[in-house]
């Protein structure tokens, strides 16, 4: 398990309630730091589905994990509106490519088996980088725009 993991994990044990359910985690840049979510169950409660809502500026990846103590079968959900956009089974370790700029939902199913059990996690989003292949052809293309425009320069 990461360190990171760990961390968000024991905050979350020791101030109980510190992270909301359902609460909002701002606005994800890839300048931004990881945002903190989580839940803790006092009692045996059962099923439970919990909400967290994001926004994206531009196209990016989503990227999270979770860990959790007491919780049994939960999985990711992210939603842009009522719709569905991915589900993951493997919560500890979660990534959502090619996410376009808008409002969204991350929403952590499961089930709380015991009194005090807990789940705890972090989400960021990636900027993408543009490959090399990107580059080479602006280049390609400033070239012959430069090309054409020596040209003309020389007949006139």
């Amino acid at each position: 398990m990461k360190l990171k993991q760990l961390a968000t994990v024991a905050a979350l044990a020791v101030t109980g309630s510190a992270f909301a359910a359902n609460a909002d985690l701002g606005v994800l840049t890839g300048a931004t730091t990881d945002k903190s979510f989580g839940d803790f169950f006092s009692t045996a409660e059962g099923a439970f589905s919990d909400t967290f809502t994001f926004s994206l500026l531009s196209t990016q990846t989503v990227n999270g994990s979770t860990a959790a103590s007491g919780i049994g079968n939960y999985f990711v959900v992210l939603l842009q509106g009522t719709n569905t956009v991915a589900t993951d089974a493997t919560p500890a370790s979660f990534s959502f490519a090619g996410l376009s700029a808008g409002s969204y939902i991350l929403q952590i199913v499961g089930t709380n088996a015991g009194a005090n059990s807990f789940y705890g996690g972090s989400v960021s989003a990636v900027t993408a980088v543009p490959e090399p292949e990107s580059y080479a052809m602006m280049l390609a293309g400033l070239g012959a725009i430069g090309f054409i425009a020596g040209r003309r320069r020389m007949k006139g």
